[in-house]
C-alpha cells in the first residue's frame, strides 16, 4: 500500500477515496469481509456504522482491518448516535466519554483513520457553556485514549442536521481549532443543507463552505477532508430523512465534485444514501468524469495559448 503519514488534522489521503456508510446493500457475508466486497466493486472506503453499539469483538474488529488494509480499502468507524457531551447530566457525559474511548479502541483494531460522532444536543443553558462543556469531555476522552495507547484514530466530530444539536460549521471550526492534532472535522453536506434549509445548490456554495475550512484549519485540513453525502429531505426543524442521488432535492453533487477536482483535494467521501455503495459508485465516476473534463478544459487551454 502507498506510504502515509499521520498529518495535524489526521491522516492523509493520497487521492479521492469512495465508500459506502456501513455493508454494502447486497453484501451476505460476515462484516469483516465486507472490505474485501468494497474493494471489488472498484471502492477504497469504508465506514464501519457502530451507531447502536461498539459491542464487536477484538478479533473480529482486527480482521476487519487486516481485510481493508489488503484490499486498499480505507476505514473510517462511526461512533454510536446517544452520545452527548453537553447533557446536563454527569452520567450522561461519562457514559458518552467511555463509548468514544471504546469507538476509538474499535477504530484503532481497524486501522480506521475516523471515530465520527454527533456531538451532542443544546442543554438550554448558552451556547459558550455548550462547547465549553464539549472541549472539556473531548479532552477527557483524548486523554484516557493516550493513556490507553490509542494513537491512530482522531476524534471527528459532524456537522450535525437538526437545529436541537451541536453542529454547525462554526461551532465545529471552534472546536477543531481548540483542541489540536487529535480531532478533525467531518462535514456531511446533507446535514449542512438541511440546517440552512436546502441553501447549497451551487459551486460557489460549496467554496464558501471550503473557504471557511481553510481559513479555520488551514490547507492540509481541507486537502483531506472527511466527508459524508446524501440527497436530503428536510423541514423547518433541519434534517428528516436521506434520499437517493439524482431526486434534486439536494444537495447536488456534481458541483461539489467539480470543485474537489478544480482544488485538487483527497477526501474520504462517504455515501449516506439508502442505496450506500451503489450510490458511492455513482459518485466516483461523477468525480473521475468532471476530472477529464478538468483535463480537456487545460489541454485546450494550452493548446490555445502556443
Amino acid at each position: 500500500m502507498t506510504n502515509k503519514k499521520v498529518s495535524a488534522k489526521g491522516e492523509m489521503a493520497d487521492k479521492a477515496r469512495f465508500g459506502p456508510a456501513g455493508t454494502p446493500i447486497n453484501f451476505k457475508g460476515p462484516s469483516e469481509e465486507a472490505p474485501s466486497f468494497i474493494g471489488k466493486l472498484g471502492l477504497d472506503l469504508m465506514e464501519y456504522q457502530a451507531v447502536r453499539n461498539v459491542n464487536i469483538s477484538d478479533q473480529k474488529s482486527i480482521e476487519i482491518g487486516v481485510n481493508a488494509e489488503e484490499s486498499g480499502v480505507w476505514m473510517t468507524l462511526h461512533a454510536p448516535y446517544y452520545i452527548n457531551l453537553t447533557s446536563r447530566r454527569q452520567d450522561v457525559i461519562r457514559k458518552s466519554v467511555y463509548w468514544l474511548l471504546k469507538a476509538a479502541k474499535v477504530a484503532q483494531n481497524m486501522k480506521a483513520t475516523h471515530v465520527v460522532f454527533h456531538p451532542g444536543y443544546y442543554s438550554g443553558r448558552g451556547k459558550e457553556l455548550d462547547l465549553k462543556n464539549l472541549r472539556k469531555g473531548l479532552s477527557k476522552v483524548i486523554d484516557l485514549m493516550m493513556a490507553n495507547g490509542i494513537k491512530k484514530p482522531v476524534l471527528s466530530p459532524e456537522t450535525t442536521g437538526r437545529r436541537s444539536q451541536i453542529g454547525t460549521l462554526e461551532e465545529l471550526l471552534n472546536i477543531c481549532q481548540g483542541l489540536g492534532s487529535r480531532v478533525a472535522l467531518t462535514v456531511d453536506f446533507a446535514h449542512l443543507h438541511a440546517r440552512s434549509g436546502g441553501k447549497i445548490r451551487f459551486k460557489d456554495d460549496y467554496l464558501k463552505i471550503m473557504n471557511k475550512i481553510e481559513g479555520e484549519l488551514g490547507k492540509e485540513a481541507l486537502d483531506n477532508l472527511h466527508i459524508h453525502f446524501t440527497e436530503v429531505v428536510w423541514s423547518e426543524h433541519g434534517e428528516k430523512y436521506h434520499v437517493e442521488l439524482g431526486t434534486n432535492r439536494g444537495p447536488p453533487f456534481k458541483p461539489l465534485a467539480e470543485l474537489i477536482a478544480e482544488l485538487g483535494l483527497r477526501p474520504t467521501i462517504v455515501s449516506e444514501s439508502p442505496l450506500l455503495d451503489l450510490d458511492a459508485i455513482k459518485m466516483k465516476k461523477i468525480y473521475f468524469s468532471q476530472l477529464r473534463s478538468l483535463g480537456s478544459r487545460r489541454n485546450l487551454h494550452g493548446k490555445c495559448d502556443t
